[in-house]
């Protein structure tokens, strides 16, 4: 499955960023909402937890770099080059 995934240019809908409590120290975790088209559908959307780099260096209405499964496309991943992904 390493090879199926297929790219495509998505746009960023929405950031998110939230801080969870946890004992006596805090954890901040950022997300991305993005949408993109494939063949068969034009608007797909998805969301995933980011790390700080990515969620800063990109804005609402930015381009981003999406890899879905093309048999299932609410399977993907944004910004593939940079996560490991199995497709």
């Amino acid at each position: 499955m390493a090879n199926d995934g297929i790219d495509a240019i998505g746009i960023v809908t929405h950031k998110t960023q939230s801080q969870a409590k946890s004992g006596s120290g805090s954890t901040v975790h950022y997300s991305l909402s993005y949408s993109f088209a494939i063949p068969d559908d034009p608007y797909v959307k998805g969301m995933q937890d980011v790390g700080k780099t990515l969620y800063d260096s990109v804005s609402e209405g930015a381009e981003i770099t999406v890899r879905y499964i093309p048999t299932d496309p609410l399977i993907n991943v944004a910004d593939p080059t940079n996560r490991n992904t199995n497709f």
